[in-house]
């Protein structure tokens, strides 16, 4: 038999994840931000009332958990890292946005009549984790 030789051409392709487990995270992170987005983002108990979120900040939110699934199948670190970024400060930004109209909403008053919902409390975490997994591919960038 004979034994097969592989040249330049025929190197190997690098499988997914590029860069290592932090693009693997930006993954559920960012189906994290979807879940985030179809869950209640406040919550009135007295009435029983729950409202989701106003349509310009799901959508926006919607689009911050495109971002960070489109890192996660990047093939540039940079643009990784870019659009983790970039999905991560936006869901941020928006989650708090909306968790202060709830608070000047309720009076900022420390009563459990009036809360912010489970969604927006996921979108916040879910947007730290991208920003953490974008700061793993800045170290990353940095050592090679």
């Amino acid at each position: 038999m004979m034994a097969t030789k592989r040249g330049p051409a025929r190197a190997e392709r690098p499988r997914w994840p590029y860069f290592g487990a932090p693009q693997k995270r930006l993954v559920f992170a960012g189906f994290g931000i979807w879940i985030g987005t179809a869950l209640p983002w406040f919550i009135f108990r007295p009435l029983g009332i729950s409202h989701y979120a106003s349509p310009l900040a799901a959508s926006w939110v919607l689009w911050a958990g495109l971002m960070a699934l489109a890192g996660a199948v990047a093939r540039w670190r940079i643009l990784a890292l870019l659009s983790a970024l970039a999905g991560g400060a936006t869901a941020l930004y928006i989650g708090f946005w909306q968790m202060l109209l709830i608070l000047q909403r309720c009076g900022f008053d420390l009563q459990l009549r009036c809360f912010p919902g489970p969604g927006v409390l996921v979108v916040q975490v879910a947007a730290l984790v991208v920003l953490f997994q974008g700061w793993r591919l800045f170290q990353g960038l940095r050592a090679g």
